[in-house]
């Protein structure tokens, strides 16, 4: 059946995929069988399907989980500044673009009995001994930041920390460990019987991840060690969270307050006085004659 004979250009694989899927979900006693025929995209070859057998033989050197990212279309996976570092140093990320494929791995649980699924989405992902500990360097190095960080999103994040995932990209958003990943969320959400918790404000408090090598965080670094925060920078400050919000994959619950403080850096930028008024626009009265007439001509 997984054959590839080919049918109006599509291969037996595509077409039975969900089915599969849903076996795996469907069929406890089957779904090591199921998972077999499993074939899913990556990072690395986002434009061929293989399986997961495949992926694990290629995976890098002392890595012991298949890492994968969901969300809701297999582009917008790709562009997401999660798999930057991750691509970069050499390891491979499922992509999975169907709204059952996060149920299915979850299903599974662990992949021949041996590889567990990583959602990289969330917190807790873990590489090389080598990788941990630079990174354990970097978050001495970096705690100014991560506190000042924490201070002042302290009603948005459930902590920072200092990231090695990230590679152009100043922050991201990542889901607590317990929590659901953003694509989850968005799924659950758009269900009809929704449940109410996904809008609750303890919801949105996420652990926001900073990248030490990029520009913006180092130069919080020297504002914060050399006491220079003011207004502005607490502006900076929630407009990275923000903008790592949509980078991730989340909604924003008040979207305006970006937009206002995007409005004010642009205007600081510009020299501009980010709290002078708008110019008010100006109205001609008629004359109440001119008015009757109208009126008059209107009803002709």
């Amino acid at each position: 059946m997984i054959k590839k004979t080919r049918r109006n250009g599509t291969n037996s694989t595509k077409l039975f995929s969900t089915h599969l899927k849903l076996g795996v979900i469907n069929d406890p006693q089957n779904h090591t069988r199921l998972s077999k025929l499993l074939r899913y995209r990556s990072a690395k070859n986002p434009d061929e399907l293989f399986s997961l057998e495949h992926y694990v033989q290629n995976m890098k050197k002392g890595q012991e989980e298949i890492f994968y990212l969901g969300g809701e279309t297999l582009e917008s996976i790709k562009s997401s500044p999660l798999l930057e570092g991750l691509t970069k140093k050499g390891y491979d990320v499922l992509l999975l673009p169907e709204p059952i494929d996060e149920y299915t791995v979850t299903t599974i649980g662990k992949y021949d009995d041996k590889y567990t699924f990583r959602d990289i989405s969330k917190e807790g992902l873990k590489l090389s001994e080598n990788e941990e500990e630079k990174l354990k360097a970097l978050k001495t190095e970096f705690a100014p930041v991560t506190e000042y960080l924490s201070k002042v999103l302290v009603d948005k994040v459930f902590r920072v920390e200092v990231s090695n995932k990230l590679d152009k990209t100043p922050c991201a958003i990542l889901s607590q460990s317990w929590g659901y990943s953003a694509n989850m969320e968005r799924i659950m959400k758009a269900q009809a019987l929704k449940d109410d918790r996904y809008n609750m404000p303890n919801s949105a408090k996420r652990v926001l991840e900073i990248n030490p090598r990029h520009p913006i965080i180092k130069r919080l670094l020297n504002l914060v060690n050399t006491a220079n925060t003011d207004g502005s920078t607490e502006d900076v400050a929630h407009v990275l969270y923000d903008v790592a919000v949509l980078n991730s994959g989340y909604s924003l619950s008040e979207p305006t307050q970006l937009t206002g403080r995007v409005n004010k850096l642009m205007a600081v930028s510009l020299n501009i006085d980010p709290d002078e008024e708008v110019e008010p626009e100006e109205w001609e009265e008629l004359a109440e004659d001119d008015e009757e007439g109208e009126i008059f001509a209107e009803e002709l």
